[in-house]
């Protein structure tokens, strides 16, 4: 008995169709990794120039904090420095100018009167302390302050004797008198 069997072609025939299914599946597998590189080298460069521009970004940050430092600094000298000129402004305006109190009483002093001692207070008030050779050229100091008081714009309001004494060991007068001034005459002659 012999029996009959095509096995052959049977095995061909799976063997193509294996072989188209290999090469399929290849050609899908290929196609899906070279997709899968282009999608990965796309993101990659993505990433990449991303991660550039993000270290630039940072780096420009940094420098403009550096920078931000650096004017904060600048701004806190010049704030001290118009504080410091503010203050200095504001001395100068309410200072007095005592020089100009000296060159005015100078040439009041007559022959005879000498002044050891000038103290000012805080009521815009000078004493004066010295010794006068007699009681006339004291009066004689007295009524030459008294008389420039009188005029315009005088740096002189008023004047007082407040102490006199005869010193008999020399025979001279000792002295103490208080001088009112005015003192918008003292600041406004510095400008």
């Amino acid at each position: 008995m012999a029996f009959d069997i095509n096995l052959l072609p049977d095995v061909v025939r799976r063997k193509k169709e294996r072989k188209y299914l290999f090469s399929t599946l290849y050609k899908v597998g290929v196609a899906i990794l070279i997709l899968g590189e282009i999608f990965f080298g796309t993101s990659y460069y993505f990433y990449s120039s991303k991660k550039v521009e993000f270290e630039e970004n940072n780096r420009a940050l940094e420098e403009k904090k550096s920078q931000l430092l650096a004017l904060k600094a600048q701004k806190k000298k010049g704030d001290d420095l118009n504080f410091r000129l503010v203050s200095i402004m504001d001395i100068l305006e309410k200072r007095r100018n005592y020089s100009i109190f000296f060159s005015k009483i100078k040439p009041l002093i007559p022959q005879g009167v000498s002044v050891f001692q000038y103290s000012i207070d805080e009521n815009n008030s000078i004493i004066l302390s010295g010794l006068s050779d007699n009681y006339a050229v004291l009066a004689d100091f007295l009524s030459a302050i008294v008389v420039d008081s009188k005029n315009k714009g005088s740096l002189f309001k008023d004047v007082a004797l407040s102490e006199v004494s005869l010193k008999k060991d020399s025979g001279k007068i000792s002295y103490s008198m208080e001088v009112t001034i005015n003192d918008m005459v003292l600041k406004d002659e510095h400008d």
